[in-house]
């Protein structure tokens, strides 16, 4: 019974891809409720992918307009929202990433300019360009990091399927027999398939860094099998 948010109760919707994991999951947790997986599957999804920033995607080009020097990334589409802002460039220049607190001094410093040269973000959306220009400047685009919106379609790309079908696995795993007072609880299989969802955010985290060009390593048992 695929859910479409987290609405009182659970509706009867189209969930697409998640069905995938559910329909591993609901035989080894007898006693749930198959619509309190697919919503506990949407916030283990939205932690996976907010701790390892491994979703990516290049946003724009964005125009800044005279006076105004903001970008508004969010919402991004249907299915998902920007969580950090990973780099921005002009033209294929990187911008230098710059702090709230920077704010004031360079825009007093620098109070006429026709091109920014440094931004920051607040809360993790907005991207603040410093100095703000005096005239409209084209061409930025954003590198993101993003999450599946909750309460929309909970579409995904099937790359993050391929990619990261066990670690999602383990996560809703560990959550549902972690929970206390379950038919399905069970502190020995939450310890095990915590160990290796945590071994999975470290992977995910280091390839995401090297965008997903992951070198050899030397061959080991897993560290969360010890």
């Amino acid at each position: 019974m695929p859910q479409s948010g987290f609405e009182d109760g659970f509706t009867v919707a189209s969930s697409g891809s998640l069905d995938t994991w559910v329909r591993e999951v609901f035989p080894k947790v007898p006693g749930a409720i198959e619509g309190y997986i697919y919503d506990q599957l949407k916030l283990v999804i939205k932690d996976f992918f907010k701790r390892t920033k491994a979703w990516r995607t290049v946003l724009g080009p964005f125009t800044i307009l005279a006076d105004d020097g903001t970008i508004a990334l969010n919402p991004t589409g249907a299915n998902s929202n920007v969580i950090q802002v990973i780099s921005v460039t002009k033209n294929g220049t990187p911008m230098v990433p710059s702090s709230i607190t920077d704010a004031p001094r360079i825009l007093i410093t620098q109070r006429s300019s026709k091109t920014p040269s440094r931004y920051f973000v607040e809360p993790y959306d907005i991207i603040h360009m410093l100095p703000i220009p005096t005239l409209d400047v084209e061409d930025f685009l954003v590198v993101a990091a993003l999450t599946p919106r909750l309460r929309d379609d909970n579409r995904i790309d099937q790359w993050i399927i391929d990619m990261h079908y066990e670690s999602i696995l383990a996560g809703i795993l560990q959550r549902l027999y972690n929970e206390p007072g379950k038919v399905y609880t069970n502190a020995g299989q939450a310890e095990y398939w915590g160990k290796k969802y945590r071994s999975e955010l470290a992977r995910a985290r280091s390839i995401a860094a090297q965008n997903y060009k992951e070198g050899p390593q030397p061959w080991a048992f897993p560290t969360w099998s010890r």
